[in-house]
């Protein structure tokens, strides 16, 4: 496909720059299945230069100033309804996601057909936008789309969700079964899986499994702290690599969009306000969903029941894990922003560590 005059690429109409990143992160380009690597070969702490392409402002205003990038469940959709009705961002009122490619030069140049298409019908009917975002709230578990954010724009920002682990899985899979009854025809005759046997990204269902509720493990993927031999082979064992991405991030948990403190909640906007340079306050946010979970559906699970006392010990255990890991180090990044008040984020956080079925008196809850 062409899009400019004399034939030539969408590709070649962008200036190249010589990036240095570590090849954990390049090899990730290559297809599925070459995962295998040379008996003795090691790639840790081993660099590649790549001359890739590089969008700008200048070149068709293609790159993206910011990214809401997951986790599913909590809280994206919030935000692209609130940025979608911004009149300082142009922000497409869905999810645009990257293709996996099988090279970094594939993958870079599907990414600028896909942002000219998003954006060039604003752009052509005249709207001033000072920032341009996208949804994709699978981005940090396809680690790889980051790179090419980076290597478009790498002044990218990004904005991260977290919520309860117990409250995300029950959330996520009650999403699928909503979509998987609602889509009959696409669906018809594959069965909704029980909860108990979506134990990792190779036995999920339509993305959902527990293991990813292991935020940490995926947050770890940014490189944004020093690992320990022991966290880098557990990543190794969940088939998830480090990166050094330098793209600053806004990371928050969906309590706080949900505040009910009026004075907490104006802070926390504002400082996301200031972290994407946008003139104007953000809105509170009104809580919508693309597909919500409304009303009742066969196959939707209530997870405080006890036949699921099993599963919500084990994700309560990632949770345990998370907080810590979350808490302890990843914040304390140079690159990662706690909008609002950080007592408040952090009492949030350590709620993890609970079953949020039980109350303090030891009663179960009927539903959370």
């Amino acid at each position: 496909m062409t899009l400019f005059a004399g034939g030539l690429s969408l590709i070649d109409t962008v200036p190249t720059v010589l990036i240095e990143h570590s090849s954990n992160i390049g090899n990730q380009f290559h297809s599925k299945s070459s995962n295998t690597r040379t008996k003795g070969s090691s790639t840790k702490n081993k660099k590649v230069s790549v001359t890739v392409p590089v969008a700008s402002k200048e070149n068709g205003k293609f790159d993206v100033d910011f990214i809401v990038a997951g986790f599913a469940k909590c809280g994206t959709s919030t935000l692209l309804y609130s940025f979608d009705e911004n009149p300082e961002t142009n922000f497409p009122p869905h999810e645009t996601c990257l293709k996996r490619k099988k090279t970094l030069k594939e993958g870079v140049n599907d990414a600028l057909h896909r942002f000219k298409d998003t954006f060039s019908q604003s752009e052509k009917e005249g709207h001033d936008y000072m920032k341009r975002g996208v949804k994709c709230p699978v981005a940090i578990e396809q680690i790889w789309s980051m790179f090419i954010y980076e290597i478009m724009n790498p002044g990218t920002k990004v904005i991260i969700g977290v919520r309860h682990p117990v409250l995300f899985f029950q959330s996520y899979y009650n999403y699928r079964v909503v979509s998987h009854v609602r889509g009959k025809k696409k669906y018809k005759g594959k069965s909704i899986p029980d909860p108990y046997s979506l134990k990792d990204r190779h036995r999920g269902w339509r993305g959902v499994h527990k293991n990813l509720a292991k935020f940490d493990k995926y947050l770890m993927q940014l490189g944004k702290v020093n690992l320990t031999d022991s966290e880098n082979m557990e990543l190794e064992s969940l088939g998830l690599k480090q990166t050094h991405s330098k793209l600053p991030i806004f990371f928050y948990e969906i309590g706080q969009l949900e505040d009910e403190d009026e004075l907490r909640s104006d802070v926390f906007r504002e400082d996301m306000q200031h972290f994407l340079g946008l003139k104007e306050p953000i809105p509170p946010f009104a809580h919508r969903n693309a597909v919500a979970n409304k009303g009742e559906f066969d196959g939707q699970i209530n997870i405080c029941e006890p036949k699921f006392d099993d599963l919500r010990k084990t994700i309560i255990g990632y949770g345990e894990e998370a907080r810590h890991w979350i808490g302890g180090k990843f914040i304390n990044s140079d690159d990662v922003f706690i909008g609002g008040d950080k007592a408040h984020f952090l009492t949030l956080l350590s709620s993890w560590g609970d079953d949020p079925c039980i109350h303090e008196d030891g009663q179960r809850r009927l539903f959370v």
